[in-house]
């Protein structure tokens, strides 16, 4: 058994889950916690009850992998800082993967096939008036990234021949938000990152204003 621990705290509502890779992908259990915006306030204590729940421990976990955004940074940093203090814990690897791809893939795989010949547009949320689209194209059996922009408040309507994949405050297209369980792909996705315990004290996550949006 390859057991694997997922977190996402990019939007208001994070969640976590557990879940193996072999012999076949196979999720043991996804919380999503209570509230919005007190992820700091709940995780610890959530993750404990469902891990003894379930009888998992932390030295039980093999990789630990959560989304390097973009999304709310607090939220993000609440996810690294956690993670990167169970990974050096137990000297098991950090795996990030960035979110839009995560949730186009997830996406993918759970819809109707006929669905894979349409560009994926995928609305993440970064402030109270500012998302950002990630648009995706399925070549060769591989998401590709067409291109990444930062919108303001209404300005973008969508293109009727793409899916659109929004998160709850966004209200547009599908409500399809980023979930723990998505990341459960990570090993399929180009942007795959695995970090040593020993390379992770300087990794930060990505955020609006950075390089990766210029």
């Amino acid at each position: 058994m390859s057991l694997c621990f997922a977190l996402d705290l990019s939007s208001p509502k994070g969640s976590f889950c557990a879940f193996e890779t072999l012999p076949h992908l196979n999720v043991i259990f996804e919380k999503e916690l209570p509230g919005t915006f007190t992820h700091s306030e709940t995780l610890l204590n959530e993750m404990q009850s469902l891990m003894v729940d379930h009888g998992v421990r932390i030295t039980d976990i093999s990789k630990w992998i959560t989304s390097s955004g973009p999304g709310s940074f607090t939220g993000l940093r609440i996810a690294y800082s956690t993670l990167k203090a169970f990974a050096l814990a137990t000297s098991t690897p950090l795996v990030t993967v960035e979110g839009p791809e995560a949730r186009a893939k997830a996406f993918l795989e759970e819809q109707d096939p006929k669905t894979k010949t349409r560009p994926i547009d995928v609305l993440s949320y970064l402030t109270a008036d500012k998302f950002v689209v990630s648009t995706f194209e399925l070549k060769d059996k591989q998401l590709k990234k067409e291109s990444e922009k930062i919108h303001q408040g209404s300005e973008f309507l969508g293109h009727p021949d793409r899916i659109v994949l929004s998160e709850e405050r966004l209200g547009a297209g599908a409500l399809y938000p980023l979930r723990s369980r998505h990341l459960r792909f990570f090993a399929e996705l180009s942007s795959q990152r695995e970090h040593s315990a020993e390379s992770i004290s300087d990794l930060s996550p990505l955020y609006f204003g950075s390089a990766h949006f210029d």
